[in-house]
């Protein structure tokens, strides 16, 4: 026998001795346990509860855990550990917490918050959402069992949390967007009112998992990181009037997506107090308004996937139509209107409509090109679409589920943190494009041109030059007439990463101009 086939059969054996071990020590009626007895579904939230009494002195108490795909537990209010660890399904590993420090006699509540991914990602393979649990609380003379099944735990699935949250990479589950205003602060905790919460629901497939084995490595030490000082603190800062929705597409990550179609379409109407042209900014897709198709529009370059429009109003009301396919699990549309343009979004041509937009149903594709593909697009403003359905109508208040895009949208505002490292003011490399026809850079802009210097104290963001700022030195053009300058590091020393500057594109600011940006 060779070195290496020992070892892994000694390690084989150990690890098959501690499953069986342990294993033995899971009673037979621990169940996986949900809400419904299906655990399906795309992101979702499940909300555990026991409560329970100890009459006496608390002796010890553990409990084991699993959850699919990724638990949270609270002893009492107080979070205690996260997990499981990553597993292939067909081999769960449990966990196992030593809660007794956090019990005391009397009442006491242990919570869980488990979310089922429901995507493929490279962390995870998806099963159904369900948590198992058993153990014990020992006091002198007696035990409070700690087992999940049928009615022994209360649960809800959870109202704060965004189940068409974007997947912000293949290999990663959903973002998590937590909805503060929900309503359920405080289901830790012991005094919380779970009465309106119902019993646990034992989930129909039991088999979904292999055999329950231990947890393979140790928990993460969880202790604190102190940040010795903040660099910098970017707010955003919206100077746009938004207007926006989303569209969940549940089918794209399925193995029958083919069978669905992407199209969606959408439409408003905007009301304009006058004659005039805007810029708006939008997102991939196909716009038309009033009929005529709306030209391509400038894409942004310092904020990723945003496309700048330019949209000739009439004054009163305008159709406005799109049509796009969906890109991802979730469609997220925002449109940004100057803030001044006096404009009104409405699919009724009120200013007191509950809806702003309305859009298309997600079809099968055999559905879609027999009812929809032949209509020519733009869709007229009269279009009811009884054939799939009608509309699917958004109220203002339906925010994106991608906020992350929002980001996007928004201009980071200009405030430093005061914690930031003392930086000479105009101490940055800047570079702009400005008009041959500019003798000032009054409403130009700035932009920071590595973002290696977002670390050093300068800005990564697009900000307006003081009105009535002149460059010092001269400037070059290229063929097209376009001046290029760039602000050179007042300091001897520049920062590390930072390129040489071309002594023909150089120029400089008074330090008075550019101390004023902080």
């Amino acid at each position: 026998m060779t070195r290496r086939t020992f070892v892994e059969t000694g390690v084989a054996a150990a690890l098959a001795g501690a499953a069986a071990a342990n294993a033995a020590d899971r009673p037979s009626g621990a169940r996986f346990v949900w809400y419904d007895k299906d655990g399906e579904g795309r992101n979702t939230f499940a909300l555990f509860r026991k409560s329970f009494t100890v009459p006496g002195v608390v002796e010890g108490a553990e409990l084991h855990l699993f959850a699919d795909t990724s638990y949270q537990l609270f002893v009492n209010g107080q979070f205690v550990e996260f997990g499981p660890v990553r597993c292939d399904p067909r081999f769960p590993l449990f966990d196992t917490h030593e809660i007794g420090p956090l019990l005391r006699p009397g009442r006491n509540v242990i919570a869980v918050e488990v979310n089922f991914w429901g995507l493929k990602t490279f962390k995870a393979m998806p099963v159904r959402g369900a948590m198992i649990a058993w153990g014990a609380v020992k006091y002198g003379g007696g035990a409070v069992d700690l087992t999940t099944r049928a009615g022994q735990w209360r649960v809800t699935k959870s109202r704060s949390r965004a189940r068409y949250a974007p997947a912000l990479s293949f290999a990663l589950p959903a973002a998590d967007l937590f909805e503060q205003t929900a309503g359920e602060d405080g289901w830790k905790k012991l005094d919380f009112d779970e009465s309106a919460w119902t019993p646990s629901v034992e989930i129909a497939k039991q088999d979904s998992w292999g055999e329950l084995q231990p947890r393979s490595i140790p928990f993460m030490s969880a202790g604190a990181v102190d940040i010795a000082k903040p660099a910098i603190a970017m707010p955003l800062q919206r100077n746009e009037d938004w207007h926006s929705f989303s569209v969940p597409v549940p089918h794209h990550f399925a193995d029958d997506a083919n069978q669905f179609s992407n199209f969606v379409a959408f439409s408003t109407w905007v009301f304009s107090p006058r004659e005039q042209t805007i810029p708006v900014g939008v997102f991939h897709g196909r716009h038309w308004l009033n009929g005529t198709a709306v030209a391509k529009g400038t894409d942004s370059i310092d904020r990723p996937m945003r496309v700048t429009e330019r949209w000739k109003l009439n004054q009163g009301w305008n159709y406005f139509f799109g049509s796009v396919d969906a890109y991802f699990d979730v469609l997220d549309e925002y449109f940004a209107f100057p803030p001044n343009a006096g404009l009104v979004v409405s699919t009724d041509k009120s200013p007191d409509s509950p809806y702003s937009f309305r859009h298309s149903p997600v079809l099968k594709a055999d559905d879609c090109t027999r009812f929809l593909k032949p209509k020519p697009l733009p869709y007229a403003a009269d279009e009811r679409l009884d054939d799939v359905g009608g509309w699917t109508y958004v109220t203002p208040r339906r925010v994106p589920a991608a906020r992350r895009v929002g980001t996007n949208m928004a201009t980071p505002g200009n405030r430093f943190h005061r914690g930031c490292p003392a930086v000479t003011p105009f101490a940055w490399r800047i570079t702009r494009t400005v008009s041959p026809s500019s003798s000032t850079w009054s409403g130009c802009t700035w932009r920071c041109r590595s973002s290696i210097l977002a670390v050093c104290g300068g800005p990564p963001w697009t900000s307006p030059i003081p009105s009535g700022s002149r460059p010092i030195a001269s400037t070059s053009s290229n063929s097209a007439g376009i001046r290029w300058a760039t602000a050179c590091c007042a300091r001897k020393t520049r920062f590390r990463g930072c390129p040489p500057v071309r002594a023909a594109r150089a120029i400089a600011w008074s330090p008075s101009e550019i101390r004023g940006r902080t």
